[in-house]
């Protein structure tokens, strides 16, 4: 498979090039983006135990993304993307990849085999015979449907289609659906006893967002999805977010069934935006029957399949009733811009038994997740830690960077933030940012991790003192404080220099195992070429 996609890559290329004159255009585009060297302490992913920072690492890595524009027409183009990644040198303890930065490691002559990742794969085109401006895209495509702020419900690489109609001016309407899974051979559902391996469901998502500029400088972007997930695991529900980052989070569940409605607003006026997010998600969670197996993780191989721990004669749903919302506003004052913003997420106590375990304060789902997410949500950028990373987010862009200790989106999330900028000249602008950050609910061990019989807090575990990572025992709400400071310097129009510093006092809410949370810091200097 490695080599088909080699030869698929070679053939386009060739093909193009020797095209005659009238065929389609080729146009590329795309980044590569280095980083070295990269200084972590106290956030990997592979220790997951904040009360010790002598995890420590430092590391180089480049990612490349080509975009292929095949051009027809105006009406008419294909896109084809690729991804390539590595960290430099071996992959440290076998593992593939050094703190989630990628699956392959440039090592002794960098000959990496099968390291090339299909990212979009689409055509792109205008029907004219509607009197109405569109624009439709069908394959492997990019997707934003609150493209002001990026991930609030589905964001991403996906497959489907989406439609954009517009109008007027100030009218809009886009479509869309995305498939997660193709359904298998039978429907669990209907058959709540059967095996499940290699039995997917159905899982897709669709909805439309009305985009409306009623005024002049304002825009309004009013979203409504529907999701369907049948065994859903963590990457259903994102890459990155709350499905990801604590374990167990489907346990028992066999479909959900989600509803998104909210508002997207940005209004511009002289130099000054205020912008505005709510989301709301509703919808029915459903369980397993007693008997039954489902889906343990996010794997689909027999071992992998647990018998449903529902209680005989339980109720067989729960509701959701989860949202967030965001307020930004920032003022642009001779060479400053200045940001402020206030961010809160619902979120579940640990008590709340939202799995059907019986374990627990029965619950409806109140922390909110996204559909198939492609990194974190859009209110956590600014911060390296707490944060997606500003500079170095490549995989690693967990609620609480790179996993560790992730999952507070669990018990929902709260945060005050500013930062500034500052343009010294025009290739020389200076940054930073300052942000403190709470849960909703206090941090303690989830009902979905603890057992049945004794109470006590489940794996997963940390590295090395194999204590569970998610057994909180600060008794507080508060997890820590944020300073992040950088340059953003253009050496030539295309090559950008981003050294990036940041520092996290951890709060008593991110305490493990009745242990202190260390501080952690970053470290990133980064070289980015964008063609």
């Amino acid at each position: 498979m490695k080599n088909v996609l080699r030869c698929v890559v070679l053939l386009l290329l060739v093909g193009l090039v020797t095209a005659p004159a009238w065929a389609a255009e080729l146009r590329l585009t795309g980044y590569v983006d280095n980083v070295f060297p990269a200084f972590h302490s106290n956030i990997s992913q592979d220790d997951r135990d904040v009360t010790r920072n002598a995890d420590q690492a430092t590391f180089g890595r480049t990612r490349g993304r080509l975009y292929f524009n095949i051009i027809a027409s105006d009406d008419l183009r294909g896109v084809a993307g690729f991804e390539l990644d590595a960290t430099w040198g071996e992959c440290p303890e076998n593992q593939g990849s050094m703190d989630g930065v990628g699956s392959n490691c440039f090592n002794r002559n960098t000959d990496v085999p099968g390291n090339i990742e299909t990212k979009w794969l689409y055509a792109d085109f205008r029907i004219p015979q509607l009197p109405i401006g569109n624009r439709m895209r069908l394959g492997a495509i990019p997707i934003s449907v609150t493209p002001l702020h990026g991930q609030t419900v589905l964001y991403g690489d996906v497959g489907g289609g989406d439609w954009l109609l517009n109008f007027t001016d100030q009218v809009a309407l886009h479509l869309y659906y995305t498939q997660f899974e193709e359904n298998g051979t039978h429907n669990v559902d209907s058959f709540p006893g059967s095996r499940v391996a290699f039995k997917f469901g159905e899982d897709y998502a669709t909805g439309m967002t009305l985009r409306l500029k009623p005024l002049d400088g304002l825009d309004l972007h009013l979203p409504f999805v529907y999701g369907h997930l049948t065994l859903p695991s963590d990457s259903m529900t994102s890459q990155s977010g709350p499905g990801k980052a604590i374990s167990s989070v489907f346990t028992n569940v066999t479909t959900e069934s989600r509803y998104y409605m909210g508002v997207d607003a940005r209004y511009r006026f002289g130099n000054t935006s205020i912008e505005p997010t709510f989301m709301y998600l509703l919808g029915t969670r459903k369980f397993c029957t007693p008997g039954s197996q489902v889906r343990a993780t996010n794997t689909d191989a027999d071992e992998d399949r647990i018998a449903c721990t529902s209680p005989v004669g339980s109720p067989n749903d729960t509701s959701f009733n989860a949202f967030f919302g965001h307020l930004g506003v920032s003022h642009a004052l001779g060479p400053w811009l200045l940001q402020g913003k206030y961010v809160y997420a619902s979120g579940n106590k640990a008590t709340d038994d939202i799995n059907n375990r019986g374990n627990g304060k029965r619950a409806n789902v109140k922390h909110y997740t996204h559909m198939d997410a492609d990194g974190g949500p859009f209110y956590q950028e600014w911060f390296e830690i707490f944060g997606n990373s500003e500079v170095d987010g490549t995989g690693i862009d967990t609620f609480t960077r790179m996993g560790e200790s992730g999952g507070f989106d669990r018990f929902g999330w709260h945060e005050i933030a500013g930062a500034v900028e500052y343009k010294a000249t025009d290739s020389l602008v200076l940054e930073g940012a300052l942000g403190g950050f709470w849960a909703t609910q206090t941090p303690a061990c989830p009902a979905q991790l603890r057992s049945l019989t004794t109470g006590s807090c489940g794996s997963p575990t940390t590295r090395t003192t194999g204590d569970p990572q998610y057994n909180f025992t600060g008794d507080s709400r508060y997890l820590g404080l944020e300073a992040a400071a950088g340059v953003r310097y253009t050496i030539m129009p295309g090559l950008t220099w981003t050294p990036r510093l940041a520092y996290a006092d951890y709060g008593k809410g991110m305490n493990q195992n009745n242990r202190k949370a260390m501080d952690a810091w970053v470290l990133v200097n980064r070289v980015v070429y964008i063609f």
